[in-house]
């Protein structure tokens, strides 16, 4: 998959459109969420990148 493919499309129930979700970034889609109904900013899909997508320490103790 590479950046500006699109994933999954999400409809609008109120204004009637399908609304594509694209990836943000190149990588292999590995996980999906399993309900069939999205939330507005709900987790919906997980791409693991090609390269690290921020520089510096993880924020782990």
């Amino acid at each position: 998959m590479s950046a500006g493919d699109t994933i999954a499309g999400v409809l609008d129930p109120i204004e009637d459109r399908l609304v594509p979700l694209i990836a943000r970034m190149d990588g292999l889609l590995y996980a999906r969420h399993s309900t069939r109904f999205a939330t507005a900013g709900m987790l919906v899909a997980r791409i693991a990148g090609n390269g690290a997508p921020r520089r510096g320490d993880l924020p782990v103790p």
